[in-house]
Formats: C-alpha cells, structure tokens, sequence
C-alpha cells in the first residue's frame, strides 16, 4: 500500500514540476527584450519611416535598431538609414515614452524622434505614435528642419524570448511527455 502511495505522489509530483517549469518559462518571456515594429508613419516633408527597434525590459537601451526613413523633401538628404550595425548611427535618449535616434555624420546631424501618446509596455500592446510640430514624433535633417508626423502612425510588437526562457520550456516539455509516455506504459 505504501508503495503504490509513493508512486502516485512520484506520478503527480512529476506533472506538477513540469507545468511549473513551464509557467516559469512563459513568465520569463514576459520579462524579455520587446521588439517594435513603426506602421504608417508618414510625416509632412514626404518622408515614410519603416523598419523596428528592441527595447530592454526596464526601457533604459535599445539593443538593436534598423529603421529607414526615404522620400524625405528636406535637405541635404532625402533618406536616412538608422542601423546598429552602422557606426555613425546611435541612439540618445530611450524611455517608456520615446525613443530618439541619429546619424552623427561630420557634415550634418539627422534625427529620427519618436514620441509615444502612451507608454511602451514589455506585454507588447499597440502604442500611437503622438503628432503635432511641439514635441511630437519627427524626422530632422538639420537643427529646426524637420517633417512633422503627419498620420497616426502606430508601434506594434512581440517579445523576444531569451535563451534561458526557451530551455525552461522545453525541459518543461520534456518532462511533461516522460510522464504521459510512462503513464501510458503503465497501463498497457
């Protein structure tokens, strides 16, 4: 009798461990570097700015970057390629609430600024990029030559998983197809 006890606490202890390693890795997702998406970003001077940006967890750093924005009227360039890989290209000013790029090339300065009408969150809910030649999301080539948001353009996202986040939850997997794999043996 206390055999058959020990192996039902063995069989129930076992799932339980493996629906906690699981939950555990879909928390951690949660907890991870967000990545952002622009959609319909369109601004006064022509221009259009596609591309995405992650965020760490706690909004302090971008860790990558790869955003274009072309059609630009201004001078002296009518595209503006902001990459992480670039060195010229680097990032300012990070928060919940925007996220300022640039190109620091030694004949001018192009800036790409976004402003958020509410915070970035890590659960990755659409954020309105805000409008309006005060503080609003712009395009600069040039100190005071900017285009202006023009639509409400929108960031979207998904987190990225960590490394460790898909080891969790894939042990939790495993575990959880040893114990359907030796019930079912079990009862043949």
């Amino acid at each position: 009798m206390i055999k058959s006890i020990m192996r039902g606490l063995m069989k129930n202890s076992a799932a339980a461990l493996a629906f906690v390693v699981i939950f555990a890795a879909f928390s951690k997702c949660s907890w991870a570097d967000t990545a952002w998406t622009l959609e319909n970003v369109n601004f006064t001077d022509g221009a259009t700015a596609i591309g995405s940006f992650t965020i760490n967890s706690t909004f302090t750093a971008l860790t990558a970057w790869n955003i274009t924005v072309s059609g630009s009227t201004l001078s002296p360039s009518a595209n503006a390629h902001y990459d992480n890989g670039d060195g010229d290209s680097g990032f300012f000013s990070v928060s919940s609430t925007n996220v300022l790029l640039a190109i620091d090339v030694p004949s001018f300065a192009q800036e790409l600024i976004l402003v958020l009408t509410s915070p970035m969150t890590n659960g990755g809910t659409p954020v309105n990029l805000q409008g309006g030649a005060s503080g609003g999301t712009d395009d600069c080539n040039q100190p005071g030559t900017c285009g202006i948001l023009t639509t409400s353009g929108e960031l979207t996202s998904s987190a990225v998983p960590e490394p460790s986040a898909v080891l969790l939850l894939a042990s939790g997997a495993g575990l959880l197809g040893l114990v359907f794999y030796r019930r079912k043996r079990s009862l043949s």
